[in-house]
């Protein structure tokens, strides 16, 4: 397989962050680069990782024989494990191309989603993955459309975010930027009425938020360990990148908070597509 890369679009807005920020997700969050699903209360955060993407497994269905894309893959262990899975192919889409591995058995796409339709590579999609790729998106509801434009007949949508409860109050309105999330995120009752106003069938939604809650601590308590145990190297990495690591830090107390105070909750969706039903245009999707 290939890695294609095109010009940095104004959608990579949400993402602007990961470079300066790479060396220390990599050490403190790991490959997975998502939070965690606590099914007992001593798991670690890798095997809570783990368990999410069971969960985004199982509702993906049998992956053998289908075209599965992964929109914002991170650093692709996801999209690995489809291919290990079973799955025909994978593509993986990630604006940031320094975080794409060099795996072949991957269509590795270095570009924001959603691509020009003139980029769009067959054979179509039969599912689609958003593992907290969404709330980055600076124009979710376009992000949808284009993915009930591409999904071919009967394929599966499938969505892992942190969405408001409501629409953003003005404590979320300050504090949704320092994680680079979209202040146009709607709240879960809005995708999913999109999602129907889309012509996708079979919606349902698992609020997933107690079992996420624990990654917040998990990873407040690592970093304060790591700035224990490596001091300078912790303080070089702040005077490098002092703005960078100051809104990560505040983005992470106010998550925390968000989370246990339910204004955010981490819900799973999955979505049938009905292509005789879709109400939304590649060419609208794209601009």
């Amino acid at each position: 397989m290939t890695r294609e890369s095109q010009p940095a679009p104004s959608s990579t807005a949400g993402w602007d962050h990961y470079p300066a920020l790479d060396a220390l997700y990599r050490s403190w969050i790991g490959p997975h680069l998502h939070h965690g699903l606590w099914l007992t209360p001593t798991e670690s955060l890798p095997r809570a990782q783990q368990n999410l993407e069971d969960r985004v497994l199982t509702a993906l269905g049998p992956l053998s024989g289908r075209h599965v894309w992964d929109i914002g893959c991170g650093y692709g262990t996801l999209a690995r494990r489809l291919h290990r899975e079973g799955a025909a192919s994978v593509t993986g889409f990630n604006p940031q191309a320094q975080q794409l591995p060099s795996d072949p058995a991957i269509h590795w796409r270095a570009q924001a989603w959603p691509p020009p339709l003139s980029e769009m590579a067959a054979p179509a999609p039969d599912a689609l993955v958003f593992l907290e790729s969404l709330e980055h998106m600076p124009d979710p509801p376009t992000a949808l459309c284009s993915a009930a434009t591409v999904l071919s007949p009967a394929g599966r949508l499938v969505i892992a975010s942190l969405l408001p409860s409501h629409f953003p109050d003005p404590l979320l309105r300050r504090t949704l930027p320092l994680a680079r999330y979209s202040l146009h995120l709607p709240p879960v009752q809005e995708i999913v009425r999109h999602l129907d106003a889309l012509g996708f069938s079979s919606i349902h939604v698992t609020d997933l938020t107690t079992a996420v809650r624990p990654t917040w601590p998990h990873l407040i308590r690592a970093m304060g360990r790591r700035a224990l145990h490596h001091p300078l190297q912790t303080l070089r990495w702040a005077a490098s990148h002092p703005a960078h690591g100051l809104r990560f830090a505040l983005g992470s107390l106010a998550f925390w908070h968000h989370l246990h105070s339910s204004r955010l909750r981490y819900v799973l969706i999955v979505a049938d597509h009905a292509p005789d039903r879709t109400h939304c245009s590649m060419e609208k999707a794209t601009g």
